[in-house]
């Protein structure tokens, strides 16, 4: 887990906080490097790699409340499976738990999960928007993924029972 470099999911604007990965110490004084780019957010505890924290004090307040949220009726999933429904060359959306989400920011978080089993639950509560999916490795890694308002008609859904892949037209 200490080799996962979270730079490439930064938002590339430089006028802002969010153009690099960070350093967080939460209440319990552990250290999270983080990164975010509005759409996700994700966050693991390790030996800090990134600079502390600059941002407003607001923003850091309520990354602290989504590293300490309490998981509401997760499901244990394999991350693998999820992959191998997102397919190799993610193209488009797809629904994860009624939530339609950009699949290649799925993909690009999906790839710094430290472990093959995370939880997955809708994060309606912790981030007060029913549009929002939380992966988490207990005490390890947790992300976040913001869905989006288009239309769930016809979407791929992923199949938390037996998920099956989807191929996407290369055209």
């Amino acid at each position: 887990m200490s080799d996962v470099d979270l730079a490439p999911l930064a938002d590339r604007k430089k006028d802002s906080w969010y153009d690099k990965p960070f350093s967080l110490a939460d209440r319990k004084n552990k250290i999270w490097d983080a990164v975010t780019d509005r759409n996700l957010f994700v966050a693991l505890r390790r030996k800090p790699q990134y600079q502390r924290f600059v941002g407003p004090g607001e923003e850091m307040f309520q990354m602290l409340k989504w590293l300490h949220g309490e998981p509401e009726d997760p499901h244990n999933i394999v991350v693998a499976d999820l992959q191998r429904w997102i397919g190799p060359s993610p193209k488009g959306e797809g629904l994860v738990l009624g939530v339609p989400v950009t699949l290649a920011l799925l993909s690009k978080l999906l790839e710094t999960a430290p472990l093959k089993k995370v939880l997955l639950w809708q994060a309606t509560k912790l981030v007060d928007d029913p549009r929002c999916l939380a992966f988490e490795v207990k005490d390890r890694w947790r992300a976040l993924l913001m869905g989006h308002d288009k239309k769930k008609d016809g979407l791929p859904s992923f199949d938390l029972g037996a998920p099956e892949p989807v191929f996407f037209d290369e055209g």
